[in-house]
C-alpha cells in the first residue's frame, strides 16, 4: 500500500473514530459517560479492540472513495438515528471478541451500514458470529472454503473432508453453528471407505465473510 493510500486510511479512521464515538453517544449515553474509566479498567486490550474496529471503518471509507462531506452527513445521520440494534449488536462483538481480523470485519459491517443505511442476512448472521471466532477458525475456514467437492459428490454441492483432526471437526461445527458453513442434508451418506466423513457446504455467509477475509490480504492492508 502506498504512502498516500496510508496517509488516506489514517485520515479516513480519525473520522471513524469520530462517528463511533457519537455512535456510543447517541447508543448507549449512560455507559459512554464512563468510557474513559472503562477503558482504564479494560487497559489497552479494549482500546486495541477498538482501534481495529476502526480500522475496518476506515478500509470501507477508503473503498467507497468518502468526502468530508459524505462524513458530515454521516454523523448527522447518527444523530438522528435514535437507539438502532444493529449497531449496538455491532459494538457489543467487537469487545468481546478474541480475533483482530473480526474485529476488522466488523468495522467493515458497521462502515457499510452507516454508508447505506441497510444491513442483509449476510452481515446480521456474521455480525453475531464473529464475536465467537478466534484466528484458528478463520484460518481454517479459509481452507474450507478453497477445498472442492469430491468426485463422488452426486449434488455437487457438498464438500467431504475424508481425513480430520479433532480440532478440524470441532471448527467445523462451530462454524456449521454459527451459520457460516451449510450442513449436508444427507447426514448417513458414506464415503467409499466406510469411514463417515466431515460433511459441510458453502452458503452466501460462507462467500461474504471470504470476501471481507480477502480484503486484509489486498493493497488496503
Amino acid at each position: 500500500m502506498n504512502i498516500r493510500h496510508k496517509t488516506k486510511l489514517q485520515t479516513y479512521k480519525e473520522a471513524g473514530a469520530k462517528l463511533v464515538d457519537l455512535l456510543g453517544e447517541t447508543l448507549l449515553p449512560q455507559v459512554w459517560k464512563i468510557k474513559d474509566a472503562f477503558s482504564i479498567l479494560y487497559s489497552s486490550a479494549k482500546n486495541n479492540a477498538f482501534q481495529d474496529f476502526l480500522e475496518g471503518i476506515a478500509i470501507d471509507f477508503l473503498m467507497n472513495d468518502l468526502t468530508e462531506d459524505d462524513i458530515e452527513q454521516l454523523s448527522t445521520q447518527i444523530s438522528n438515528n435514535g437507539n438502532n440494534q444493529f449497531l449496538t449488536n455491532i459494538l457489543d462483538s467487537v469487545f468481546f471478541s478474541k480475533c483482530k481480523l473480526c474485529r476488522c470485519i466488523l468495522g467493515i459491517i458497521a462502515g457499510k451500514f452507516l454508508t447505506t443505511n441497510k444491513v442483509d442476512y449476510e452481515d446480521l448472521t456474521l455480525t453475531v458470529a464473529l464475536k465467537d471466532l478466534f484466528d484458528d477458525d478463520l484460518n481454517e475456514f479459509k481452507l474450507l472454503y478453497n477445498r472442492k467437492p469430491a468426485k463422488t459428490n452426486v449434488d455437487n454441492s457438498t464438500i467431504f473432508v475424508g481425513s480430520y483432526t479433532d480440532t478440524q471437526r470441532i471448527i467445523v461445527e462451530k462454524l456449521q453453528n454459527s451459520g457460516i458453513l451449510g450442513r449436508d442434508l444427507a447426514p448417513n451418506r458414506l464415503m467409499g471407505s466406510g469411514i463417515l466423513p466431515l460433511r459441510y457446504s458453502l452458503t452466501v455467509v460462507s462467500n461474504r465473510l471470504y470476501s471481507y477475509i480477502e480484503i486484509f490480504n489486498s493493497d488496503h492492508q
